[in-house]
C-alpha cells in the first residue's frame, strides 16, 4: 500500500509534532510550494504566526522540506544548506528511493 498526497501530509504533521512538538497551531504547510516527484511528494512548511502576520521576527530559521516517501510510508527531512535542488539529489541518492 501506498499513500495518498492527504495521507503524506498527515503523517508530514505527525512527524513534526513528534520530533519537534509542533502542532496544526503553530505550523502551516504551504500548498502553493508542494512538489510531487515520482517517490512521492516535497511538502514545506512555515510558522503559522509568521504566515499570518507576514513578520520576519515569527519565521522559522533553518526549517528544511519534508519529502514524502510513499512507497516506504515515511518522512524524509531535507537540509537547506545547498538549496533545494541539491539536497534533493542528496537525499535521493542516500535514501535510494523507489519510484511509484
Amino acid at each position: 500500500m501506498t499513500w495518498t498526497k492527504e495521507q503524506a501530509l498527515q503523517a508530514a504533521r505527525s512527524h513534526l509534532k513528534s520530533k519537534y512538538g509542533l502542532g496544526e497551531d503553530v505550523v502551516v504547510f504551504l500548498d502553493e510550494l508542494t512538489k510531487e516527484r515520482p517517490y512521492g511528494w516535497v511538502f514545506f512548511y512555515e510558522s503559522r504566526r509568521f504566515v499570518e502576520a507576514g513578520d520576519m521576527m515569527y519565521a522559522f530559521g533553518g526549517n528544511g522540506s519534508l519529502i514524502a516517501d510513499v512507497s516506504r510510508e515515511r518522512i524524509v527531512e531535507v537540509g537547506t544548506a545547498k538549496g533545494l535542488d541539491a539536497e534533493l539529489r542528496r537525499v535521493g541518492e542516500q535514501e535510494e528511493f523507489v519510484h511509484r
